[in-house]
């Protein structure tokens, strides 16, 4: 889920964040969201990244003036590049049930393959860390949030196409979508990455996840919104 200019540093040298291939700061960000999964935010250190990556903390410091700055970053790179899967699967010229069955495979799918840096955005960004950075940073997390509330936008978008059309029972479209998000989020918790997977074995979990929140929205199944 392209960019973000992250903070910068007080040498100067910081450079922008937001195309990890473009700048050299790929690896960086799968290792800090390895260590951000495996420890969280507070428990990992930047020698710690830069152990994975089996560098200096001098290569981070390069590209991030900060642990949070660099937290950040692999929340905001992980939600755009989501967006990026999502937005054309949303505006496809297809009926609302196909679109969301779809959407739902490929965010499954998505969260699956990548799973680490996606864990760390679906936990959410931890309140102290906003809370204790400046201005700039907290201009990033109401970024973020806004890249959060378009995603579940495409959902609602969905849903509500869905309604008009008969292929779905009228209902709380925003607290569905939120239903939806959930069932296929949850992937989060209970995958297990290090469980070696074929490619048809997360076709399967895919397309079973994508098809429960689609089939649990035909009428009949849902209750009408009072």
């Amino acid at each position: 889920m392209a960019g973000l200019k992250a903070q910068k540093p007080a040498a100067g040298r910081r450079k922008a964040a937001g195309d990890a291939d473009r700048n050299g700061t790929e690896e960086i960000l799968g290792a800090a969201a390895l260590m951000f999964m495996r420890r969280g935010f507070a428990a990992t250190s930047i020698d710690e990244i830069a152990a994975v990556l089996g560098s200096t903390k001098g290569r981070i410091y390069h590209h991030y003036g900060s642990k949070a700055a660099l937290f950040f970053d692999v929340h905001h790179i992980a939600l755009r590049r989501m967006l990026d899967m999502a937005r054309p699967i949303a505006q496809a010229d297809a009926s609302p049930s196909v679109k969301l069955r779809t959407l739902a495979h490929a965010q499954a799918l998505a969260i699956m393959t990548n799973f680490a840096p996606n864990k760390v955005a679906l936990q959410g960004l931890e309140r102290h860390v906003v809370r204790r950075n400046g201005g700039s940073q907290r201009r990033i997390v109401r970024k973020i949030v806004e890249l959060r509330d378009e995603y579940e936008g495409l959902f609602v978008g969905l849903i509500e196409d869905g309604i008009r059309t008969g292929e779905f029972a009228s209902c709380s479209v925003r607290v569905v979508a939120k239903a939806v998000l959930g069932a296929i989020n949850w992937l989060a918790i209970w995958f297990n990455p290090e469980q070696t997977s074929t490619p048809a074995e997360l076709d399967h979990i895919a397309r079973t996840i994508a098809d429960f929140v689609t089939r649990g929205l035909q009428p009949g199944v849902l209750p009408s919104r009072a």
